[in-house]
């Protein structure tokens, strides 16, 4: 009976290793981010943009249009600035991507009847391609507070990198 007991704990305690090892590679697998793309864009709907792009050559590209102002003048100006990122930066940057676990996030918050307040809410458009898998997340009005703190360092450093580069 006692053997039969060590038995049943060794194959408990074996079981809950192989499971515990598939997780860890699971989740490395998952976030290698060898070869990626990110885009964060930041839209006050009819008045103005803002894009940063990022990949996984340490490439960034910062858009900003002011589409009122387009509009208005009748001639549209688009400005573009592209930049290399350091290694800080770029660390920094898979360091928080890895952390926001986006591809776990759901598609679309703050649009259903209960949150939407207002037209004017700026909007966020997300587009992350790595590892063979894309994901697209729309955000419009929605705290922040609500989400991970990952992915709340990824927005804060995405911000940072707008008012940096986006001259």
């Amino acid at each position: 009976m006692n053997n039969m007991k060590t038995n049943s704990n060794f194959i408990l305690i074996a079981l809950i290793s192989i499971l515990s090892l598939s997780c860890v590679s699971c989740k490395q697998q998952t976030s290698s981010f060898k070869d990626f793309s990110f885009s964060y864009t930041m839209q006050s709907v009819n008045v103005y943009t803002v894009t940063t792009v990022i990949d996984s050559k340490k490439n960034c590209q910062i858009r900003k249009e002011n589409i009122f102002m387009n509009r208005v003048e009748k001639s549209p100006t688009i400005k573009t600035n592209s930049v290399k990122l350091n290694d800080n930066e770029y660390k920094q940057i898979v360091t928080f991507l890895k952390e926001a676990e986006l591809f776990d996030m759901k598609d679309s918050y703050g649009f259903d009847s209960k949150t939407v307040k207002n037209t004017d809410d700026i909007i966020f458009q997300i587009v992350f391609k790595a590892d063979g898998r894309e994901k697209f997340i729309t955000i419009k009005g929605t705290p922040l507070a609500q989400f991970n703190p990952g992915f709340v360092k990824l927005i804060k450093s995405m911000n940072d990198l707008m008012n940096r580069y986006g001259q």
